[in-house]
């Protein structure tokens, strides 16, 4: 006699926005081979997927991601992704695992594991929901620094930062919003992402891309630290012998 069956993810994910009190209006589709349920507005794709866990028989991931429905990368750099926010404060038992790992895949004739319902009731809808549009994300994807914090959840976007000023110029040309476009530009003409490495990434996304972004592969790279720079901190360390009277 066969043992429990697992659930269908499909049937999961149903589950999930019941038990979860997630918000009407989503489309349950197949993502990557994994299963999303997807809500859009504003310009934004927000999507909730449960993967299997690899290398663990019976055990499941979530995660929320978030892109621009006129920009959707193939695979997984380019994404917004969240994860608690770091020195959350949680009851002892309470704390959420971190980026939402190992929980019972449920099975025949049983529930959905306790802890994934309070992490995705706690953390899915201000994660889902985390950015406004498609300008929040943009200013999301050129952000050079730790993950954004708001409330108790983290925010981010994937890739090296030469790739995200891609993204950028993408969303900024996919979405009408030159802003965007030129705060991509300033962190290439600041120094702090190379030229050569906006080309390399452009090169490799030019094949997805939505918009002609051609102009990218030629773009120069700009020295960070200019000559004066570099001859203030080399005085500033090797100050000139005084000449002998």
């Amino acid at each position: 006699m066969s043992g429990p069956r697992r659930w269908p993810a499909g049937r999961v994910l149903r589950q999930v926005r019941q038990a979860c009190d997630l918000p009407d209006g989503a489309t349950a589709e197949r993502v990557r081979g994994l299963a999303g349920l997807s809500y859009r507005d504003n310009g934004l794709l927000r999507r909730l997927v449960i993967t299997p866990r690899p290398f663990a028989a019976g055990r499941l991931n979530w995660l929320v991601e978030v892109c621009a429905e006129a920009v959707q990368p193939p695979e997984y750099g380019l994404w917004a992704r969240f994860a608690p926010a770091e020195g959350l404060v949680s009851q002892p038992g309470e704390e959420p695992r971190r980026n939402f790992h190992d929980y019972a895949w449920p099975v025949t004739g049983g529930k959905l594991d306790p802890d994934l319902v309070r992490d995705v009731t706690r953390f899915a809808k201000p994660m889902l929901w985390f950015l406004a549009d498609t300008r929040d994300l943009g200013a999301l994807m050129l952000h050079p620094g730790p993950p954004v914090t708001r409330g108790d959840v983290g925010g981010y976007v994937q890739g090296a930062l030469a790739a995200r000023v891609v993204g950028g110029v993408m969303l900024a040309r996919a979405t009408g919003q030159p802003e965007v476009e030129d705060k991509a530009r300033e962190l290439v003409a600041s120094g702090d992402v190379r030229g050569k490495d906006v080309q390399h990434w452009a090169a490799l996304e030019r094949a997805w891309s939505p918009v002609d972004i051609s102009d990218l592969e030629t773009i120069a790279d700009v020295p960070k630290y200019s000559p004066e720079d570099i001859r203030r901190e080399f005085a500033r360390y090797f100050p000139s012998e005084p000449e002998n009277p």
